[in-house]
């Protein structure tokens, strides 16, 4: 058998989660009455199409629309939501080819994004310059550049790429005064770069990264004092 990539990997999983939502549903109708719902979820019109999604039914009468347009459960799961327009493009593409356009993320036009970015003077400094600036405007400089990608990047998949191995190789910011600048070239520099590539790659590029290294007291580590704690974390959560 062939191995299979990460490629394929990504594609399969972001399938069968926008696949599973219809069977998962389906099961919980069956399970659940209009009179074991609290009020909230009670619909005047069960069959009614909400958020102008395709009309949803129950496999019983009476029952609320509980299955989920398997488009609209992709981009929320492959990415950040639909924003106007986003159903109806990744429709006509179909799952399939939308996904092969979402890996192919450097091929996608992201200028809107970009020229957002370039504003931002902090992100973009050296460590040098960076560590001179004020704490409070580096933090602020982060979370605008999450946020503002998250909001309107169209290489979706990637941004949610980005949040998952930023969780995965996390760094406590507090840690010291010079965490949240180091923070912000790791994100720059490591994160970023290879969010979507090979897995060897980020792990090498965040174990030289000087946020992980000073994360997890890896510049104390020495010959004649080693500090393991870099070391178990790569065994035991980065990789292991």
């Amino acid at each position: 058998t062939m191995p299979l990539t990460r490629r394929d990997f990504l594609k399969l999983s972001s399938l069968a989660a926008a696949g599973v939502a219809a069977t998962a549903c389906s099961e919980v109708s069956r399970q659940l009455h209009q009179s074991d719902l609290p009020d909230e979820l009670l619909l005047a019109d069960p069959t009614a199409s909400p958020d102008g999604l395709p009309a949803q039914t129950g496999s019983a009468a009476g029952l609320p629309a509980i299955d989920v347009d398997p488009v609209w459960r992709l981009l929320n799961r492959a990415g950040y939501g639909p924003r106007p327009g986003d159903i109806s493009a990744a429709r006509n593409l179909g799952l399939a080819a939308y996904l092969e356009q979402q890996l192919a993320w450097e091929a996608i036009d992201d200028s809107a994004a970009d020229l957002y970015v370039r504003g931002l003077t902090l992100y973009n400094m050296e460590i040098g310059e960076l560590v001179e600036q004020e704490a409070r405007d580096a933090a602020i400089e982060l979370a605008s550049i999450t946020y503002a990608r998250a909001l309107m990047s169209k290489r979706q998949l990637y941004e949610a790429m980005v949040e998952f191995w930023s969780d995965h190789f996390n760094i406590y910011v507090r840690k010291n005064q010079v965490m949240l600048f180091l923070k912000i070239v790791d994100d720059r520099d490591v994160i970023r770069p290879h969010a979507l590539g090979k897995f060897r790659d980020l792990l090498w590029a965040s174990a030289q990264s000087p946020a992980m290294m000073a994360y997890l007291d890896n510049v104390q580590n020495n010959k004649g004092e080693p500090n393991e704690n870099y070391a178990r974390e790569l065994m035991e959560l980065h990789t292991l």
